[in-house]
């Protein structure tokens, strides 16, 4: 019996190809996007938006298992309807932007972008939903801005940096739930790391809340550090050059002296 043909549209398409596939043969990639394409449990979901890029994405992050990538993929764009994410990247986020306190600078072990969030620059949100998801929504749009313009090729380390920051400026398990739960199940196998330092008794207490919630996977991705460790742990993956001189790298941060909202995020910085 032939297959019905598959309709499927690039768009919008990352500015470099998909990554390699790591995971199953080619024939059975082959019929997971051939399932996404015409089976009608999608037909409402758009999934001629969902790119190659993303496809791949699913598929390694499910070690190419059809079942489990096809049910992340019918789940995540549901979630894309809800949430708006074909247009997200018209939403105006300028005025974060000008906090100077989300950026990337540098690049990982691995040559994945370094994004840096500086919590002493950022208003904390006081347990309010509504801000809590403003201010998620203000990470993917930037990670998805980066992957649209090529910045991040397939991952990305994330940086959340605490140093200098106050009572003001805290987030609570809620936002950390959020913000973990949206980029493992959404955004699959984008984050390489993520570092949360300097740590302490309440960071801890709300790590200790929020893992439970979370894909043992990315829970591994994790690292919270004190404040007379997170120099060497951050050395352990991010070349001297890379690093900047805050974290005991050499790497001269231009965003360093960057607050109080004299500047917008770059996102071409660090991009090769």
């Amino acid at each position: 019996m032939c297959k019905p043909e598959s309709k499927r549209i690039e768009c919008p398409a990352p500015a470099v190809a998909a990554p390699a596939r790591v995971h199953g043969s080619a024939e059975e990639y082959e019929e997971f996007n051939h399932t996404i394409d015409t089976d009608t449990r999608f037909a409402d979901l758009e999934p001629e938006r969902l790119t190659e890029w993303w496809r791949v994405g699913f598929w390694d992050q499910h070690k190419g298992h059809p079942h489990n990538a096809l049910l992340a993929v019918e789940r995540t764009l549901k979630w894309r309807k809800e949430y708006g994410w074909y247009t997200l990247l018209h939403e105006d986020f300028s005025a974060e932007c000008a906090t100077g306190k989300l950026y990337f600078h540098g690049r990982d072990e691995a040559g994945n972008p370094v994004l840096v969030w500086r919590f002493s620059r950022h208003r904390g949100s006081g347990g309010e939903p509504v801000v809590i998801e403003r201010t998620v929504r203000f990470v993917v749009w930037t990670m998805a801005k980066a992957i649209e313009e090529g910045l991040i090729k397939k991952q990305a380390t994330f940086l959340m940096d605490r140093v200098d920051a106050t009572s003001e400026n805290a987030e609570g398990v809620a936002f950390i739930r959020a913000l973990i739960q949206t980029l493992q199940v959404n955004m699959p196998e984008v984050v390489y790391k993520m570092c949360i330092f300097p740590s302490n008794l309440i960071i801890w207490s709300v790590w200790k809340l929020a893992k439970p919630f979370l894909d043992p996977k990315m829970v591994n991705k994790v690292a919270i550090c004190g404040s007379g460790e997170y120099k060497k742990v951050l050395a352990e993956f991010i070349p001297d050059d890379q690093l900047a001189k805050r974290y005991g790298g050499s790497s001269r941060d231009p965003y360093d002296e960057v607050g109080g909202g004299d500047s917008a995020v770059d996102l071409s910085h660090g991009k090769e």
